[in-house]
């Protein structure tokens, strides 16, 4: 595992998972910071589990990230069987 299950409950899982998709999608915390409208200290908070903010700030990172906030707040992807009109399933 990439982190010791003690060091996941102390800072939350959120926090890493934010930090991993910035540093995925190849952005510093200044870039984040800009993009969602607030400070590199807030981001930097964010990820260090210091900060737990308003779920808006997980739909915005959500959608800059281009995952659900299901997957920023719990870590998984749940996949639903979808059907689409006029298709056979």
């Amino acid at each position: 595992a990439r982190y010791k299950e003690e060091y996941l409950e102390q800072i939350g899982f959120t926090s890493l998972l934010v930090e991993d998709r910035r540093q995925q999608a190849g952005m510093t915390q200044e870039d984040l910071a800009a993009a969602l409208f607030c400070t590199q200290k807030q981001i930097s908070q964010v990820e260090a589990g210091r900060s737990h903010p308003a779920l808006d700030f997980y739909l915005r990172t959500a959608n800059i990230f281009h995952v659900t906030a299901d997957y920023l707040l719990k870590g998984v992807v749940e996949l639903r069987d979808v059907q689409l009109s006029g298709t056979d399933a």
